[in-house]
């Protein structure tokens, strides 16, 4: 996993941590060979995330807002502390996440579901590996 800063003069990568799964890690003795158990506690995908960011935040970088995809977004304690931080950021969720609606949680999926298809704009980010994103 790498942690990037953009800013007006370009992208930099200023942190990485290594991710393992868990179904990896139950293979003790391929892990204990790579000397991983020691090096490489089990962390998930958003608790890497946070360590790189405290450790960023720390440093002073100057971040206006923290972005990242669903594997982030869908982990309430990482929003959680996001928010505890005072910390702006634009996290993507997934269908199964619930958003509030009036005074009530709703699925994402199931809001979607309700907005009509002409209330969309669609606006690419560019091309990636499999065509326009």
């Amino acid at each position: 996993m790498f942690l990037a800063y953009a800013s007006r003069h370009g992208p930099a990568l200023l942190d990485c941590a290594l991710y393992v799964p868990q179904a990896w890690r139950n293979d003790r003795a391929r892990c204990e060979c790579a000397g991983m158990l020691a090096k490489h506690p089990f962390a998930t995908k958003p608790q890497l995330a946070r360590q790189m960011l405290k450790s960023a935040f720390e440093a002073k970088v100057p971040a206006t807002w923290v972005t990242g995809d669903s594997v982030y977004g869908d982990d309430w304690r990482l929003r959680g502390w996001l928010e505890e931080q005072a910390q702006t950021y634009v996290l993507a969720v997934s269908g199964k996440e619930y958003v509030w609606r009036g005074w009530q949680q709703h699925q994402v999926q199931t809001v979607l579901a309700t907005l009509p298809p002409d209330g969309w704009t669609r606006l690419s980010a560019g091309a990636g590996t499999k065509g326009r994103r």
